[in-house]
């Protein structure tokens, strides 16, 4: 626990910089947003109905890989992209690059650990952790669209990258997000082998990726590592119930340790 405490220099961590692009996420989705409802409700405006096709204009790839895209639903994808998912994945590929040596997300420790809160690891940081890594799996549906497998190989290596930014991160909460980093990562390979072709050398390429994000189960644990904090979160809640009230300096929603 006291290693994901101390202090880390902006130009060493990159949680900071991943908040950073996350801002910036919610920015050109809101802008797409508004422009999706402003849109001309005429004859010439491409009709969108499937309810898949719906989901992949929000930035969602949730059809079957060979699923054929409509010609509508495709041309707007390509304008979402445009304005939200490739400029915010080629940023996570700066990042990817940058190779910084440390990770750790912002922790709230004004009134000590919050027992509501997981020791104030904010939900929204990792709810924008987890939107990076669908920016960068519309990016790569798209790269696999449009027969690019290279750019493919780079948005693998980021979201292996962005998943790795939660790897000591002490908290269940936290390494269900790291997971779901993961199943994106999965989903995102399954619909590039179905839509291009890949060299041998970009295969190896992605199988190193595969192999940095996420090390053999005898290595690193997920489980294990989240488990770090809720060991200290359950020590916390029994002297909490058994000594809270008979100190009145520790208020009845925080402790310290």
């Amino acid at each position: 626990m006291a290693n994901y405490y101390g202090p880390i220099p902006k130009n060493e961590n990159a949680a900071l910089h991943y908040l950073d692009v996350g801002a910036e996420l919610t920015k050109r989705s809101n802008a797409w947003a508004d422009f999706m409802n402003e849109r001309p409700k005429d004859a010439s405006t491409p009709k969108v109905d499937d309810e898949w096709e719906k989901q992949l204009l929000s930035g969602t790839v949730e059809h079957a890989p060979a699923e054929a895209v409509w010609t509508e639903a495709w041309e707007l994808s390509l304008l979402r992209y445009e304005m939200v998912d490739g400029p915010i994945s080629e940023s996570l590929k700066d990042i990817a690059q940058a190779g910084y040596p440390h990770s750790r997300y912002p922790l709230n420790l004004d009134s000590g650990i919050d027992l509501d809160n997981e020791m104030g690891l904010d939900p929204d940081h990792l709810s924008s952790v987890r939107a990076l890594g669908q920016a960068l799996e519309f990016s790569i549906w798209v790269a696999a669209m449009e027969d690019r497998p290279g750019d493919i190989v780079d948005s693998v290596h980021a979201l292996g990258t962005l998943a790795k930014s939660l790897y000591d991160a002490p908290t269940l909460y936290a390494q269900i997000h790291h997971a779901g980093i993961h199943r994106i990562t999965v989903a995102a390979l399954e619909q590039s082998f179905s839509r291009t072709n890949f060299s041998d050398t970009q295969l190896a390429d992605i199988q190193d990726c595969l192999t940095l994000a996420l090390p053999p189960i005898e290595e690193y644990s997920m489980l294990a590592q989240g488990l770090v904090g809720e060991r200290v979160l359950g020590s916390n809640s029994l002297f909490f119930e058994f000594y809270v009230d008979s100190l009145p300096r520790f208020s009845k929603n925080h402790l310290w340790v």
